[in-house]
């Protein structure tokens, strides 16, 4: 089989104490048919929730053994599947109180004020990284990816734009070395360690954050880098596609509370199209030219993710250097998509790149395909 990875999306199946329900969970994974999977986005600490409602956390046991009870079942219905738990924390980008950040301020998007990380912050952060590790490790996982992309805050320290710091952690890599050792150190091998890395369209560069990995690869830490693109500053740089404007205005609450109702029909006419003509539009395999630059630098092991959506574009991907090649919207359209793959190795994915999925995800339903009943 294909070396595929059902890359990480946020599935809004949790309820308000960040437990995941077994009931939602099992089903989704269970009918992947990628052999290896990645959760979506799980905070490992409470200031570390991004603005979801719904969103899973692994900082306390009662998660840690709701994620057990779920990793069982998905293995009873698929053996051999390979199972990753994504950690992350969202520093700045969040609506929820007390926000930290490497250096303060607010995203332009969710202009939510962070305080600047303390020393102490910064030990305490990666310490919940290693303990979420621990837990991920006992719940049954056969590894975590910790997210340093999309703006979260172990891409805010990789950014020299929401990194202004002047102490040892204003060194790029600095603070993503720290949580890799640490949770290496409480999930040593055979569990393995992933990160998820990638530029952004203003301040970090394909150039600069292969700079700032180059001695975590020296170091034995990127087990594999699986590369993405963006912010959530500009989050359709990062899912290129449409932009369902009437489901954007009904479900996303910052959007809600930004363009009142009555404005809603001069908003979508005026100023809509000013706002998407920012983005970068959608074009196959958009973040390879990335992985492959990345790869030659480092020496690490790749995944890429970004607009795979036929059989001949993964071969065509791992022929020029990717280890591996993930998709996330392909996987919530079909499911099957990689058994599929196994019966035609040309096959096309019926993904419509719409992104209803990823626009829905900001409200309370759990994320799925909108094109399928």
């Amino acid at each position: 089989m294909l070396p595929l990875i059902r890359s990480a999306t946020l599935e809004n199946f949790a309820d308000a104490d960040g437990v995941p329900d077994p009931a939602l969970a099992v089903p989704l994974y269970a009918a992947l048919s990628a052999p290896t999977v990645v959760t979506g986005f799980v905070a490992v600490s409470p200031d570390g929730r991004a603005m979801q409602p719904r969103q899973a956390g692994l900082w306390n046991d009662a998660q840690r053994d709701a994620w057990g009870g779920i990793v069982s079942e998905v293995r009873r219905a698929r053996p051999g599947v390979r199972l990753l738990a994504q950690l992350a924390h969202a520093g700045l980008q969040t609506t929820r109180p007390g926000a930290i950040s490497p250096s303060g301020g607010r995203s332009p998007y969710f202009r939510n004020p962070s305080r600047t990380m303390s020393p102490d912050d910064i030990r305490r952060v990666v310490s919940d990284f290693a303990a979420a590790a621990t837990r991920a490790r006992t719940a049954g996982f056969d590894g975590v990816q910790v997210h340093a992309a999309h703006g979260y805050l172990a891409h805010q320290f990789l950014s020299p734009a929401t990194n202004r710091r002047r102490d040892e952690w204003g060194e790029p890599g600095r603070f993503l070395a720290d949580v890799l050792r640490a949770v290496r150190a409480a999930a040593p091998p055979p569990f393995a360690v992933w990160i998820k890395a990638g530029p952004d369209a203003t301040a970090l560069s394909a150039e600069r954050l292969a700079d700032a990995l180059v001695p975590l690869a020296a170091e034995g830490l990127l087990d594999l880098v699986e590369v993405s693109f963006g912010t959530m500053d500009r989050a359709l740089d990062i899912f290129r596609g449409g932009c369902p404007l009437d489901l954007l205005l009904h479900e996303n609450p910052l959007y809600r509370r930004r363009v009142p109702r009555a404005l809603a029909p001069l908003w979508r006419k005026l100023a809509a199209p000013l706002v998407l003509r920012r983005f970068r539009p959608f074009s196959p395999c958009y973040n390879l030219d990335a992985a492959l630059a990345i790869k030659r630098r480092t020496g690490a092991r790749v995944a890429v993710v970004g607009g795979f959506r036929s059989g001949e574009e993964i071969s065509a991907a791992l022929a020029a250097g990717a280890d591996a090649v993930s998709l996330c919207r392909p996987f919530l359209r079909e499911p099957g998509f990689a058994d599929r793959l196994a019966r035609d190795p040309a096959a096309r994915s019926r993904c419509a790149s719409c992104n209803r999925c990823a626009i829905a995800c900001d409200g309370d339903e759990p994320t799925r395909c909108h094109l399928v009943p």
